[in-house]
């Protein structure tokens, strides 16, 4: 395939994604792993669209890139991947959605026989985000400070500052 068309598709993979996380987290699509702090979402359909079960690994990884994934290095025997056992020979490929706040895709190219990175065999998928009963800061707050905002802060500081030390020597 044209580097065009990975281009393209991975872009598309990343749009599906965040409208099918998007529309599963807001309708209750979602499952809780473990404690309950996880919730997980099914995303396997989304992926089987993009037909990477059954591609060369080249045509996945760039796939995946395009769609604005971190792809890890393919595991070899002088630096084998961090997980042991079976998912060992696996190349992951993880992303933060954008627009869902919180949510990472973990996506793992399974190749057919140890070391062999001409097919993936499979594509594994996690998808979902650590619960948390802290809500996320206001918009205003998470953003970049500009000097106005630091200024009126230092200010407020110095004539909170002021007047203790008024409070203070009156209390004498």
């Amino acid at each position: 395939m044209v580097d065009g068309d990975t281009e393209s598709q991975g872009k598309l993979l990343r749009a599906a994604l965040v409208e099918h996380v998007r529309t599963s987290i807001s309708s209750g699509k979602t499952q809780r792993v473990g404690t309950g702090k996880h919730i997980r979402v099914n995303v396997d359909d989304v992926i089987n669209q993009f037909s990477l079960e059954g591609s060369t690994f080249d045509y996945a990884e760039k796939v995946l890139r395009a769609a604005e994934f971190v792809v890890d290095p393919r595991p070899t025997p002088e630096a084998p991947g961090f997980v042991g056992g079976e998912y060992a020979f696996d190349v992951n490929a993880m992303a933060k959605l954008d627009g869902v706040n919180g949510v990472k895709c973990v996506i793992a190219l399974r190749p057919a026989a140890p070391y062999d990175y001409g097919r993936v065999s499979r594509v594994l998928t996690d998808c979902g985000l650590i619960w948390s009963p802290i809500p996320p800061l206001p918009r205003w707050l998470a953003r970049r400070p500009d000097w106005r905002m630091v200024l009126v802060a230092f200010i407020g500081i110095v004539a909170v500052c002021i007047c203790l030390s008024i409070l203070l020597s009156w209390a004498r």
